[in-house]
């Protein structure tokens, strides 16, 4: 990664940000040193302080603050990063961007245990290990036994992670429907939330930490 700047420079709108992140992802992740700073809510919102350098630019750095105007969800897991990505495709959108439903499952694998570890395999596949699989899956027994008792309710969930669910199983010879579907924003909400929420939210991704959430500025 080439940076020229030797003084630390300021993040003045959303395209600069756009345009540092970009720049940040053309070069090799291990010179490339993101501190998080400070964490800051404001209303619904929050402001991230965040310090980017390379190791061998010594005590020069650049300074970016980046504020999310209605945060959905968010995780700070590690105040050191060497990645950082604003986007609004990502797993961790999908509750947020998909519709929610419910998949009920009508069958038992020749194998039960081979299923249930292709099962794993493929969430963390589709989710890149963002979130684990039982956060959506039916949590009254294990999936192995869920799965060995025959029929039922597998999981509740965005729609594209129950797919990935109904594509596996329909391997095993296991019928998976998924029904009672919901929009972004809940049954009762209005057109423009659910529109609003597709088509806005956005996840600011650092390193293992991240923000989810609606009105993206470079303050």
């Amino acid at each position: 990664m080439k940076l020229t700047r030797a003084e630390p420079v300021y993040a003045e709108s959303m395209d600069s940000l756009l345009d540092l992140i970009s720049e940040i992802g053309e070069g090799d992740d291990d010179d490339i040193v993101i501190r998080i700073e400070k964490v800051e809510t404001i209303g619904k919102g929050l402001e991230l302080s965040l310090e980017v350098s390379t190791f061998d630019w010594g005590e020069n750095s650049r300074k970016i603050e980046v504020r999310c105007e209605e945060v959905l969800d968010y995780a700070i897991r590690n105040e050191v990063a060497s990645s950082i990505i604003l986007t609004s495709d990502h797993p961790l959108l999908w509750r947020f961007t998909y519709d929610t439903a419910s998949a009920f499952f009508n069958g038992i694998p020749p194998d039960v245990y081979v299923a249930t570890g292709a099962l794993y395999e493929a969430h963390r596949h589709a989710t890149d290990d963002w979130f684990g699989l039982e956060t959506q899956l039916n949590g009254g027994l294990k999936l192995s036994q869920l799965l060995g008792a025959g029929n039922g309710l597998l999981a509740r969930g965005p729609v594209p992670l129950l797919t990935v669910c109904k594509d596996v199983l329909s391997q095993y010879s296991v019928e998976v429907e998924i029904v009672s579907s919901y929009p972004p924003g809940g049954r009762m909400s209005p057109a423009e939330v659910q529109n609003r929420l597709r088509e806005k939210t956005k996840a600011l991704i650092i390193g293992d930490s991240y923000v989810s959430g609606i009105g993206w500025t470079a303050p």
